[in-house]
């Protein structure tokens, strides 16, 4: 099984199993789960690589799957790619999530968003994130990211529209 099938799966469990596996998050483990979420957002925006690393392991995935009429592309790279290219994207990349679904087990935690994402100020695309996160000796970390990308057929989000 490669990386992305390992992460797919591992997030499809862990949401499959949740009414008997995973437990109610508690506010402050909730707090500091999306708190690790954002500071990927703000870093990511920012192109601070270096605090990108603090909220990563360095070792994870992205999986981006794109569907494009009868086609989907998935795609699997190491979150240390991705911390490579960023300072070099011409455009501020700028996401937002609403209605975060927190999971957990033990040292384990997936969170799931629909999401909005502009280049700069225009609009991009929606989707759906999932950050897989485990617990360590120095706290929440994200493993794996995941993510959808729809161009198409985007509801209006409830945060309103961007304000720059």
């Amino acid at each position: 099984m490669n990386a992305g099938n390992s992460l797919l799966a591992g997030a499809l469990l862990l949401l499959i199993s949740a009414p008997s596996g995973a437990q109610e998050v508690p506010a402050p483990t909730r707090d500091s789960l999306l708190s690790v979420v954002q500071v990927f957002f703000s870093a990511m925006e920012a192109r601070d690589t270096a605090r990108l690393h603090g909220a990563v392991r360095i070792d994870g995935h992205t999986l981006a799957v794109v569907a494009r009429g009868d086609t989907v592309n998935t795609q699997v790279r190491p979150l240390k790619e991705f911390l490579a290219n960023l300072p070099a994207t011409p455009q501020r990349w700028r996401e937002r999530i609403w209605e975060p679904q927190v999971l957990m087990h033990g040292n384990l935690a997936v969170v799931w968003a629909p999401y909005d994402f502009y280049l700069d100020s225009s609009f991009s695309h929606c989707g759906v994130d999932t950050f897989t996160l485990s617990r360590g000796m120095d706290g929440w970390k994200i493993v794996d990211v995941g993510f959808t990308i729809e161009r198409q057929g985007c509801p209006p989000s409830p945060l309103g529209p961007r304000k720059d």
